[in-house]
């Protein structure tokens, strides 16, 4: 078996809230961040687990469509493992909203980041317990910076299709 069915089991474990040991993520959002300049204040932890989910839901849809219903019950129960587990990292309930527990210092930045919440609105990680939660936080944080985004590149590709599909 080759490909990337290798890879995605090794990546399906929930990584640290802290966002160490990685880099990628939100890159290039307003206000700059400390080091480097581009970089997401709140580390990638969260982007990097978005991404395995989305792919294992992929793969879940790919095989039923190939009639492979084993594979797809497989990759969709790994997808549903991620989500759990997703939600119990970086869901602060008492907030109602996404974050990881890494900061990297940027002083220009506020610790609410629409990104960590667009990610999960949009690829259907939030519960249907705090689906309404973190959306109206996000709309709140949007009013609150007078309707200036605060989104990086992963935010910037998500944000109209998420307000859009809420009906905003």
């Amino acid at each position: 078996n080759g490909g990337a069915e290798p890879w995605i089991w090794e990546s399906t474990e929930v990584g640290p809230a802290n966002g160490s040991g990685n880099r990628l993520g939100d890159w290039a959002a307003p206000y700059g961040s400390v080091s480097p300049t581009t970089a997401p204040p709140e580390g990638g932890s969260l982007y990097n687990t978005a991404a395995v989910y989305r792919v294992l839901k992929e793969f879940a849809e790919i095989s039923a469509a190939m009639g492979n219903e084993e594979d797809a019950q497989k990759y969709q129960t790994a997808a549903q493992n991620i989500a759990d587990n997703f939600n119990r990292v970086f869901y602060n309930e008492e907030k109602g909203y996404y974050e990881t527990d890494y900061w990297n210092g940027s002083q220009t930045r506020t610790r609410y980041r629409q990104s960590l919440n667009l990610v999960p609105l949009f690829y259907g990680l939030t519960t249907p317990e705090n689906h309404d939660t973190v959306l109206n936080n996000l709309l709140k944080d949007i009013k609150k910076k007078n309707y200036n985004l605060d989104v990086g590149s992963v935010g910037a590709e998500l944000i109209l299709p998420v307000l859009s599909a809420e009906g905003y």
